[in-house]
């Protein structure tokens, strides 16, 4: 029982610190994959992204770049391969990712 009680008070800690697409409100909330992106983008590393801007400039490390999956995913229920994610150089691959693999799901 004691790992049960753990368990959720990670899952508490987790949601804290990284909040939830439900955390933003929607009026503020782009209906682009592109504007969305760039709140994520802006959530994660403090930085506002044009679609050309790449992403060590963002600055997007590879810790930033795991949780920037993980919100990728949530977000637009869209499943990212790893191997994919980590050939991404500009704001618009990871945009043109999600747009053509939400489009196919």
């Amino acid at each position: 029982m004691a790992n049960d009680s753990r368990s959720s008070d990670l899952a508490a800690q987790l949601r804290a610190a990284l909040g939830s697409p439900a955390d933003t409100p929607t009026a503020d909330v782009p209906q682009d994959v592109y504007g969305q992106l760039a709140l994520l983008i802006a959530r994660i590393c403090g930085a506002d992204v044009e679609r050309d801007t790449q992403l060590a400039d963002a600055p997007v490390d590879s810790l930033d770049l795991i949780e920037l999956v993980v919100r990728c995913e949530q977000t637009f229920g869209v499943r990212i391969d790893a191997e994919a994610a980590r050939g991404w150089v500009t704001v618009g691959d990871v945009a043109d990712y999600i747009e053509t693999r939400a489009v196919k799901q």
